[in-house]
């Protein structure tokens, strides 16, 4: 009956674990963004590419069953000036199949980033926050991306059913990207952690289930770029976006754990750094040792020298020796010119886990008895015994990657190291909350949305039956032209700022008004332009020729028309140009941003649309 006992206690902690590890965050982060929007523009950035001379030879090299792609400029430079909170992006896998990415924009820079460098940068340097986007892949259940979009570069990794997807930049081919199956690579990950083991057994309680303190709370990371990367991609603009590349993609991982990061400053060395050893662990001392001052609750160093890994312990959070929340990871940009940004994500996520209190899977730390969740190391440090490798695919601090079941991002961190890392930000009294100044909302709410703010909230959107929405700025809440509160909806308005708490129905929260009565904002205010009077133009984005169809505003007298390219040069212009609809051919013009000028000679009225030909 003893025997009986024990079991039934392993097992009901073992269901504990599983019970409370990762909620399918992700999915719910993308919830949250209301993406019951259908309408989501793809901007054609993607077209399958050929195999040509230029590119067979390193990517034969590197990769089997890769998929090369041509960037379509015109669609990355619309994109760029467009700014979109969400896109489709769409990438053609070369067999008449095409993967389809809903994409929503992430928060990952904090609200005081900077960006510094050892030395002052030319007029010329690009400096870019770019666009960071979190998202999924359509028709697919058990997947996540994150891509990042710059003026002249697309990064990004796509994790479908346990299997990562790498799209990047073939490394001195303009305009030319690969997208291709991590398993799939020629080359193994180089990666060793020389974070050394410490004995310490987790108790039940550390591995037990953990809430998220504050669901505003978040870790600011200080990222610093060693020379040899700066070095290598060529400028100071290429290198942080870069980092922010990586940094988007790791921080989907923890987002996925509930936990929410945000870089708080990037420094570049663009001149001969301290940091000059070849060892991994001599080049974390040198970091510990010149580093003294940074802004941030982790900090961490990225560069080629030395390869593998290390953290300066597992208790970086809050720490008051400042120099234990430090770490440095050696990683490899790409093998043979192809990039391979899931080694590196992978490496830079674990070393931060250390800092959050994970230690590695073979370790003899877990499971309540001091055993190991894996044996993908082929060793457990602290001579337990070895388990077998985890069909599935390992955990980000497993060694898995050696072997052949490798690391399966869709799994994270798993319960054990989650719930570490969870308890570990959950206890951390030195962090604050990821809170914007000033806000703006235009998505519309069918459940639940809930935003704080500094200063002020402005909101233009709808709140529909059966869905509330909770706003709180520190001091004022603006309802404009467009916010519309349904009826059967609530919608409740505080003036408090970022407490990271959210509570229905007063509580010990001061409301400023209660709204459970339609209420429309834009009934009040004289209608603008609608689609009976204004200008449409389609198809827009065109492969060739357009179709204007004027709308009442127009209708009356004769219409003047003039096309201009991004310059501002007038490309094309006719007068007096009367009746509903006109077709335009601009076959003859490159590829690119246009602007379309459309002036009534009667009213006077003006319009403006931008015309993007592909």
């Amino acid at each position: 009956m003893k025997f009986s006992k024990y079991l039934l206690l392993g097992f009901c902690f073992l269901v504990s674990l599983s019970l409370s590890g990762q909620q399918n965050s992700i999915e719910d982060w993308i919830d949250s963004r209301n993406v019951q929007n259908p309408h989501l523009q793809d901007y054609h950035l993607f077209s399958a590419g050929t195999m040509d001379i230029s590119v067979s030879g390193d990517v034969n090299a590197a990769v089997d069953k890769a998929t090369i792609l041509d960037l379509n400029l015109a669609g990355l430079e619309w994109l760029n000036e467009e700014q979109p909170q969400n896109l489709l992006l769409s990438i053609p896998l070369g067999n008449g199949e095409t993967i389809e990415l809903e994409l929503f924009r992430s928060t990952i820079l904090d609200d005081g980033f900077n960006l510094s460098t050892s030395k002052p940068v030319s007029e010329d340097e690009v400096i870019e926050p770019g666009l960071h986007f979190w998202g999924r892949v359509k028709g697919q259940s058990n997947a996540f991306t994150a891509i990042s979009i710059f003026s002249n570069n697309i990064a990004g990794i796509v994790s479908i059913n346990g299997e990562t997807f790498v799209l990047g930049k073939l490394k001195h081919i303009d305009d030319r990207y690969i997208y291709y199956s991590d398993k799939n690579l020629k080359g193994t990950m180089p990666y060793d952690c020389y974070t050394a083991d410490d004995d310490h057994t987790y108790s039940k309680k550390e591995l037990g289930g953990s809430e998220k303190a504050h669901p505003n709370e978040c870790v600011r990371i200080y990222i610093e770029v060693h020379e040899d990367i700066t070095n290598d991609f060529g400028s100071v603009g290429a290198a942080a976006n870069y980092a922010t590349a990586i940094f988007n993609q790791s921080a989907i991982l923890y987002q996925n754990e509930n936990i929410t990061e945000v870089i708080s400053e990037i420094f570049v060395w663009n001149s001969a750094s301290p940091y000059t050893s070849s060892s991994t662990s001599t080049i974390l001392s040198q970091f510990q040792a010149f580093r003294t001052e940074w802004d941030g609750d982790l900090a961490q160093l990225i560069g080629y020298a030395g390869g593998g890994g290390i953290a300066a312990g597992f208790n970086g959070i809050c720490n008051p020796v400042r120099a234990q929340s430090m770490c440095y990871s050696g990683i490899n940009a790409t093998f043979q010119n192809v990039p391979t940004y899931s080694w590196t994500v992978q490496v830079f996520t674990h070393e931060l886990g250390h800092l959050y209190g994970s230690r590695h899977t073979h370790a003899c730390v877990w499971n309540g008895n001091s055993t190991a969740i894996d044996g993908c190391a082929d060793y457990t440090e602290g001579g337990c015994d070895i388990p077998g490798y985890p069909s599935g695919g390992g955990t980000i601090m497993s060694y898995c990657h050696w072997q052949s079941v490798g690391i399966n991002f869709n799994l994270g961190f798993g319960p054990q190291p989650g719930n570490v890392i969870r308890n570990s930000v959950a206890n951390g009294a030195c962090l604050t909350t990821c809170c914007p100044f000033d806000l703006t909302i235009t998505d519309d709410v069918f459940v639940l949305d809930q935003h704080q703010a500094e200063n002020s909230i402005t909101a233009l959107n709808n709140i529909f039956s059966g869905a509330t929405a909770q706003y709180h700025a520190g001091n004022i809440v603006r309802l404009e032209a467009g916010f519309h509160s349904h009826n059967g909806s609530h919608s409740h308005l505080y003036i408090e700022g970022c407490t990271g708490e959210f509570e229905m129905g007063g509580g010990e929260h001061e409301q400023l008004a209660v709204i459970e009565e339609p209420e429309d904002i834009q009934d009040d205010l004289p209608k603008q332009g609608t689609e009976h009077n204004e200008l449409t133009v389609f198809p827009n984005p065109t492969n060739g020729n357009i179709t204007l169809r004027f709308g009442s505003l127009y209708e009356l007298g004769l219409n003047k028309i003039q096309l201009f390219d991004s310059r501002g040069g007038i490309m094309l212009s006719l007068d007096n140009v009367s009746g509903p609809v006109l077709e335009l051919d601009l076959n003859s013009f490159s590829k690119g941003v246009y602007y379309l000028k459309v002036l009534n000679k009667t009213t006077g009225h003006i319009q403006t649309k931008k015309v993007v030909h592909l």
